[in-house]
């Protein structure tokens, strides 16, 4: 599963298996949002993606990877800017 972030810095180990701890037995699929607030800090996450495609149900054994969501953004930017 992919998570994009409103954070621009790179979470821990740590920080994901935490979120696979906390957020056990969620059902999730493309495009679901939520925010999380850890240590005074929210943080806001997309579901950018999951394998398989449908609804998703994170155990602990589900992947995640957190990726800033600036960094899709920009490139969307970009995107459209050339296409003009």
């Amino acid at each position: 599963m992919i998570l994009l972030c409103n954070s621009t810095k790179n979470p821990s180990d740590e920080f994901i298996s935490y979120l696979n701890t906390r957020f056990e037995g969620y059902p999730v699929r493309k495009g679901d949002q939520f925010v999380f607030n850890f240590l005074g800090t929210t943080l806001e996450f997309n579901i950018h993606n999951t394998l398989p495609k449908e609804v998703v149900q994170i155990n602990k054994n589900t992947r995640i990877t957190i990726k800033p969501a600036i960094e899709n953004f920009v490139k969307k930017i970009i995107k459209l800017l050339i296409n003009r």
